[in-house]
């Protein structure tokens, strides 16, 4: 009996010490990548939104330009090339923006909210800043938005002059 119990002691303990929990990262796969980044105003002065995935970047835009007293509308689709898809690819870091809890925005206050939302498969996170937020390590991934964002329409001043 004592050898019985030695014998599944040392199994037991073997198991324990071989086996570990890993914590599964998700993989970032540019096919099952999609991007969204938009501008939101308070009283309804601007609403746009970028939207890009492994295929195509679309651009919606609806507000008042004050400098030139005119209304912007743009409703733009693009093809992008897998070039852009792989430099927004690569611009991600999956694991700190899932971990970032971003909710500062100036809706409430009259101003404007930025918000980028990043699905990756079945995994969705958003975040909601303002224009004076800082967050560097996004720096390379909105400077890749912003790109594609000014081929298709407008891109709102100074909205992200800080990162």
């Amino acid at each position: 009996m004592k050898n019985i119990n030695l014998l599944c002691f040392i199994i037991i303990g073997s198991l324990l010490i071989s086996c570990t929990i890993e914590e599964e990262t998700p993989s970032v796969n540019s096919a099952n990548l999609k991007f969204t980044m938009g501008v939101h105003c308070g009283w309804g002065l601007r609403f746009d939104s970028l939207t890009v995935d492994a295929k195509q970047a679309h651009l919606v835009q609806d507000f008042w330009n004050a400098s030139s007293n005119t209304r912007i509308a743009v409703d733009s689709k693009q093809s992008i090339s897998s070039t852009a898809v792989d430099a927004l690819k690569s611009a991600l870091d999956w694991n700190y923006f899932s971990s970032l809890n971003y909710t500062s925005g100036n809706l409430p206050a009259d101003g404007c909210d930025i918000w980028l939302t990043i699905e990756n498969g079945s995994l969705k996170h958003q975040i909601v800043f303002d224009m004076a937020d800082t967050i560097p390590q996004l720096h390379l991934l909105t400077d890749q938005l912003d790109s594609i964002w000014s081929r298709l329409g407008v891109f709102p001043q100074g909205m992200l002059d800080n990162f």
